[in-house]
């Protein structure tokens, strides 16, 4: 039907479509409209790659994805999720007194930095991330 070949899980299956095609083959639109076309621009910076994926993306109405922001961000919410993990894990620790109402408080080295072997292996991590 339409050139194509149909594949059936057994017998059973293959009588029914048989029987009644149009069943199976209605709920696909023929012909299948074309997929969205996917672009990718590379270039170094100041070369115009984000001048040019605007312009196409306005012309022909497709969205553009910048991979960098998008890394990013799920970087931060990865290193957000491993702070609070650390947090709970070592429980409620009372924060040091503050001598200058000004001042920043300071920073719990203990839950902002990433322990030793997690930097060391960060490649991987990354390479997860992508």
């Amino acid at each position: 039907m339409f050139g194509k070949t149909y594949r059936f899980a057994g017998e059973k299956e293959q009588e029914e479509f048989k029987f009644n095609p149009s069943a199976f083959v209605s709920k696909v639109t023929i012909p299948l409209p074309a997929p969205q076309p996917k672009i990718m621009i590379v270039g170094i910076k100041g070369s115009g790659v984000t001048t040019q994926i605007k312009l196409l993306s306005s012309k022909y109405k497709i969205e553009s994805l910048e991979l960098k922001p998008e890394f990013l961000s799920i970087m931060k919410s990865e290193k957000d999720k491993r702070k609070r993990a650390r947090l709970l894990a070592r429980g409620f620790k009372e924060p040091e007194p503050v001598e200058d109402e000004e001042a920043e408080p300071p920073v719990d080295a203990e839950i902002e930095d990433d322990p030793a072997e997690f930097v060391d292996a960060i490649g991987t991590h990354y390479q997860e991330l992508f």
